[in-house]
């Protein structure tokens, strides 16, 4: 896991502004220093992830409606692009598992990633 942690820059949940002073969403900025969201688990093993989670209940099935799988999978890439990049998908693997997507956003999230840090 302390492999996989380094891949990750540190995260901080930062507001953006545009140019004419509104507020935009929160993003997930990479910062330099102490100040980072750390999850350890009991086994001591390390993750930082973004402050700010991203719930799939839109694809959890069918009690929140039909959906396809392609636009679930753009939603996502949109969050990731966007520098939301911690998704919360534990309830969905127990209903519908989404194995369309997992490897996609996972690679994008770590490419984007690496091309922060270069």
């Amino acid at each position: 896991m302390a492999a996989a942690a380094g891949l990750w820059p540190r995260l901080l949940v930062a507001p953006v502004r545009r140019s004419h002073g509104r507020r935009m969403a929160p993003r997930c900025a990479a910062v330099q220093g102490e100040r980072k969201t750390t999850v350890r688990s009991k086994e001591g093993d390390e993750l930082e992830v973004c402050r700010v989670v991203n719930g799939m209940w839109q694809v959890s099935g069918s009690s929140w409606g039909n959906y396809e799988p392609a636009a679930a999978v753009d939603a996502m890439l949109r969050y990731a692009d966007g520098g939301l990049s911690t998704f919360d998908m534990a309830d969905i693997c127990k209903e519908r598992p989404i194995s369309f997507s997992s490897p996609l956003l996972s690679r994008h999230v770590v490419d984007q990633a690496t091309s922060q840090e270069n």
